[in-house]
């Protein structure tokens, strides 16, 4: 299965997940979709998956750096690699959507501190990932390796950054 296709079917298997979540409001009878993304519901909701992407995301990036082609099959770390690049990235929306008040404040506010940082290295870390998996393929002909080295510099760092977010919100 190439890249796309593995692409494709994880992010059909969130979207079928969150599609579940109309009926976590209880009331399906008066559901009102505005309501629901403005109400403590969805905010208990983006949160809770908020973080267990977060978790599953920097679990799955150090699982790749770990289960690398050198001790398992290239295809079980590109599946790893490419799940933790999916997982960081659509956590970075979600992220987003929930906590974007907690980052950019009014004027007269001030953010958290750790806020902050853990915004800004979990970006950092999503970017890196899926950079990583950009450049993973392309191993130099002339038997250098530029590309590989370069691809573990990017995931190590990435998955990185990424556990290290959680670490500042803890």
């Amino acid at each position: 299965m190439n890249r796309a296709k593995k692409v494709i079917s994880t992010l059909l298997l969130i979207m079928i997940m969150l599609a579940q979540l109309p009926a976590a409001s209880g009331d399906t009878t008066s559901f009102s979709f505005t309501d629901f993304m403005q109400g403590p519901e969805m905010y208990t909701i983006l949160q809770d998956t908020h973080k267990i992407l977060g978790y599953t995301s920097a679990a799955l990036g150090i699982a790749a750096c770990v289960f690398n082609p050198a001790l398992v099959d290239k295809d079980i770390h590109e599946s790893l690699g490419t799940a933790a690049a999916v997982t960081s990235g659509i956590n970075i929306g979600v992220g987003f959507l929930n906590y974007s008040d907690r980052i950019f404040t009014p004027s007269d506010a001030k953010a958290e501190k750790s806020d902050v940082l853990h915004a800004a290295l979990s970006i950092a870390g999503s970017i890196l990932m899926i950079a990583a998996t950009g450049v993973e393929g392309e191993d130099d002909d002339d038997g250098g390796g530029g590309g590989t080295a370069l691809h573990a510099a990017l995931g190590i760092a990435g998955a990185g950054l990424m556990a290290s977010s959680i670490i500042f919100e803890w």
